[in-house]
Order: C-alpha cells, then structure tokens, then sequence
C-alpha cells in the first residue's frame, strides 16, 4: 500500500481521522528473499523449518483537542459542562468550566451537558442544556456553552371553597398581564434573554367568593414578592366562610294566612327584613339578630306567636341559626249544658261577643271560639201550652287560649207575678178584687199586694165592694218582670178594655194573645163613682190587642 491510499474515513460532514500502515524497509525486504530462495532449493542440506508471517500493528489516532467556553453568566460566574463519549460506549467524561483545554480526548461524538450555575440573582441554565460536538484526531474542537437566566414560576394553591366553586385570584407575572386564577394554578415567567440586575417580581390579588348563599374571603387579599431567577414561590390561598345564616321556620298557620315576622340585625347589619312564610336567610353579618313575629288574624281568630321577639346568634357558618316562629289560634272552648226540659225538647240557647252572634238548639260544644268574653242566653221554651224559662237566665264567660269554660243552665216550670194596685177609692176603704186562675186559684185581694207563683194561661176575675162587679180576663205572662195592675176610674179615656154584652164571659177571640198582650190592664169600677149601666157593670170585659198605657201593665216573672 502506497503513502497516497485513501483515508479509512470518507465522511465529508465531519474531520476524518486518517489511517497509515507503514510498509518494510529495503534491507529487510532483501533478506527474506533470499531465505526464501535457500529454503526453495534445500540449501544443500537439511530443509529449514518454515517462518510465521510478520504482525503488523497499527499506528496510534493521535487525539483529539477540547476547548471550553461559555457566555451569558453574570460576572464572577464559572460556567459547568459535562462532557461524555465517544458515541456510543462513553467512556470518556469529564466536568470542564469555562477556559479549559484538553488535549487528550479520544476522537469521536460527543455529548456535552451544560450544568446550572447559581448566582446571586438565581439560577442560570444552558441554552440549549444539551448538545453533541465531534472531536478530531490531532486537531482543536471549540466547545461554546450559553447560559440564559431560568425563568421565575408562582404556584397557587385554593382551599376552602365549595366544590365547583371558583376563586376570584389574579397574578401579574414580571413584565406580564395580569391573568386570572380560579383554581391551583402554577404559572412561569417569560424567559429572558437579557442580562437581568436584579430579581424577578410577582403580584397577586386575591376576592371575595359567594357560594351556597355565604360569603368567602380568602386568607390574604395581595401579594407582592421578588422571586429568584429559576425558583418558584409558592402560595396558599385558604377561603374561609364569612357570612352566616338563619333559618325563620313559620308554622301553625292554616293555608294562605302570611305571617308577620321581621328580622333586625346587629349594628353591622341594619336591614330589616320582613317574612311572611318559612325562609333562610344567607350571607348574615355574624353577630345577634331579633326576630320580631306579631300576631294575624283570619275570619275573627287571632294568630299569635309562642314569642313576640327571638334573640338568634349568627356565626360565620354554613350552618343556618334556627329561628322557629310558631303560630296558635287564640281560640278556646265553650261547652254549653241544659237539663229540666222535657224528653224531646231542645233549648234555646245563644252566644254572643266578640263579632260572634250564633243560637243552639242543643247542648255542646263550641270548638275554635275566639278567646274573649262572651254573654250566654237561654230563652224560655213553649212546651205544648206551658211555658218552660232557665235558670239563670244569662252568663258571662271568658274563653282563654287552649281551654273549655262551660254554660250550664236548668230549665224549670215558668210561674209569674201579678202586681195589683188600687186607686180612686176613698181614703180608708180598701178595694174587694178576687183573682182567680187555673187549677183552682182563688185569691181575693184587698190592699196594693204582689201575687207570686202564677202559672199562665188562665183567667183573672176582680169584684169591686158595694156589690158593684167587674169581672177581668187576661193572661198571666212569664217573662221576667212583676206585673202591675192599675185599676183606673170608669170615666177613664184608657182604651185597653172594651166591654163584653151582659152576662156573656170573654170569647177566646177576645184573650190577648202573647205577642201583643205582654202585660194585662183590669179596668175595675168603684160604687162610690158614677158607673155605667147596670148592665155594663156586670160585663165581662177583656184585653183589647191595643197597646197599655204607661200606667195600665203587666207581665210575668219566672220564678
């Protein structure tokens, strides 16, 4: 092989290493011929033993030659580059900084790895971190790092709000726009490609949050901080609940009644809100609220609340203070009871007060009455022809809240009173009238006399002294009042009594009748005046359906 052969390395992107294989010089190439010849002859004697071939050894590569810079790292800083091969067993590596030559590197590839260097401003990076570089045999390779600050980062960290719920956070990165922030967010600076003098700088603003009717604020609401080139600051934004609630519970109204109730905060707090049904109220200044209920009412029942005013402690929670307002109907009961009536007959009773005017015609009870005073009557009752009245006659009752008051009345017999009076006789002579009625009754009457026990229905009959008669018919009533008999002189121009034919006793046609006859007027005739014929002085004379007078009444009493 001549010293012109062609390179074992053809490769044009990269230095080739050349290879030599230096040939035999010409004296030993004449002496191997010629033992070469003796050999192939027999040399005249014994055969030489034969001869293994020369080893031929290659010629060392000659290495290759590594210079090391950098640029970009601030003053006083050494750059730091790893350099490992060849590609691809690797068994060459070595840490160099900025200044060295090597001159001992095997030829091949090679990876060159740009290691960070901390500076007082942070941490400087390579740029690009990594790269290859060849190395040739016996010649210099330029190995050039470049460093570029590493670009600061902020990590947000939200806590403390409700699930889908998004904060209100902006972060302004250096030289940047402000970018909004709703959940864990970590966010880098734009790299640099200048030569910073100082730190990097973030800022961060932090809002209120509502959700779920409550207020959130964060645990700090700004953020100013330098932060160094390659590091990453890290902050926490915790939400804690702010505001409370109150939950009004309204109940013990009948449907469609709105209740009354008022809510009054705290002096951090002055608005008043009104209710009218069960409502939660959210997003509450913590502190202590009154709630004020007053009382409704529907169809004449009164509404009132259990308590006029509730003091209620609100706290910044989820959890809504209770503020129960419960309603109940002022009303009472009244229980109505009568006895001494006839099987089969029903009393007349009534109540009224309060707006309230109803009658019953039976003993019971009376639900839901509005608490109050009320007046309970029982009226007399016609049984057949008698007249049945109760004792007593009216109640007062008061009905309370939630209670039974009872009316109780005894229905009895009614009798009546028959009050009699003379005038027109002459002082000393008394009067001669007889009374007489059902069941016998007989009494003769001679001074003014109040007759008690009188059953009704019956007739009343009067003599006057002297033999001079004039009989009377009328109808003891029982209401309750005495009776009055004025018995007037005949000349009288009282018009309540007419007279009957002689002899001829009162037709039933000519009986007062209970609605307008309530009081009987006699008129009797004294022998000492003159009178009237003797016939009209034995007449029967009976109740004109006129009015009475003022001083011709009767009426009965219940006894």
């Amino acid at each position: 092989m001549s010293r012109g052969a062609p390179p074992l390395c053809s490769s044009t992107d990269r230095p080739c290493l050349r290879r030599h294989i230096p040939l035999p010089n010409s004296r030993f190439l004449a002496l191997a011929l010629t033992a070469a010849m003796l050999a192939a002859c027999g040399g005249g004697g014994d055969a030489a033993p034969p001869t293994s071939p020369p080893v031929i050894t290659p010629a060392p590569v000659p290495p290759g030659i590594i210079s090391v810079s950098s640029s970009g790292l601030p003053a006083g800083a050494s750059a730091e580059l790893q350099i490992v091969g060849p590609l691809p067993g690797s068994s060459f590596s070595r840490t160099a900084a900025a200044g060295t030559n090597w001159g001992d590197v095997p030829a091949g590839r090679y990876t060159v790895t740009v290691r960070p260097v901390r500076t007082p401003l942070g941490m400087w990076v390579g740029s690009p971190a990594t790269f290859e570089v060849t190395v040739p045999s016996a010649a210099p390779v330029q190995v050039a790092a470049t460093y570029r600050p590493a670009p600061s980062a902020l990590a947000v960290t939200i806590a403390g709000l409700p699930a889908n719920a998004a904060a209100v956070v902006s972060a302004t990165p250096p030289g940047g726009s402000a970018t909004a922030i709703t959940q864990n967010t970590t966010l880098v600076a734009t790299p640099r490609t200048d030569q910073p003098s100082e730190l990097e700088r973030w800022t961060l603003t932090a809002g209120n949050v509502t959700a779920e009717g409550a207020r959130f604020t964060p645990s700090r609401t700004t953020l100013d901080t330098a932060v160094s080139f390659g590091d990453t600051a890290r902050v926490e934004l915790r939400y804690t609940v702010a505001t409370g609630a109150i939950a009004v519970a309204i109940t013990g109204l009948p449907a469609g009644l709105a209740g009354a109730v008022k809510v009054l905060g705290p002096a951090a707090d002055s608005t008043t809100r009104t209710l009218t049904a069960t409502t939660t109220l959210t997003g509450l200044e913590p502190g202590r609220y009154r709630v004020i209920s007053a009382p409704v009412v529907q169809q004449g029942i009164t509404y009132r609340p259990a308590a006029d005013t509730l003091a209620v402690d609100v706290v910044a929670s989820l959890v809504a203070a209770p503020a129960p307002v419960s309603y109940s109907a002022q009303v009472g009961r009244l229980v109505l009871q009568s006895s001494g009536l006839p099987t089969g007959s029903n009393p007349a009773l009534r109540v009224v007060g309060n707006g309230i005017d109803r009658s019953f015609t039976s003993a019971g009870t009376v639900d839901s009455l509005p608490v109050g005073t009320y007046t309970v009557t029982a009226a007399p009752v016609l049984v057949d022809s008698d007249r049945w009245a109760a004792a007593p006659v009216s109640q007062t009752l008061t009905i309370t809240t939630g209670n039974a008051s009872t009316a109780s009345f005894t229905y009895a017999l009614a009798s009546g009173a028959l009050a009699v009076s003379f005038t027109g006789l002459p002082s000393g002579l008394n009067g001669n009238l007889r009374v007489s009625g059902p069941n016998g009754y007989t009494r003769t009457v001679s001074a003014a006399e109040t007759l008690a026990e009188l059953r009704h229905s019956g007739l009343l009959q009067g003599k006057l002294p002297g033999g001079a008669v004039v009989e009377t018919a009328g109808e003891v009533l029982p209401e309750p009042m005495a009776d009055e008999l004025v018995v007037p002189l005949p000349n009288s121009a009282e018009r309540v009594l007419h007279r009957a034919g002689p002899g001829q006793a009162p037709s039933s046609a000519s009986m007062p009748s209970r609605s307008l006859a309530p009081a009987i007027a006699p008129r009797l005739v004294s022998a000492h005046e003159q009178a009237p014929s003797s016939s009209s002085l034995a007449s029967l004379l009976s109740l004109s359906p006129s009015p009475p007078s003022s001083s011709a009444q009767a009426a009965g009493r219940t006894s």
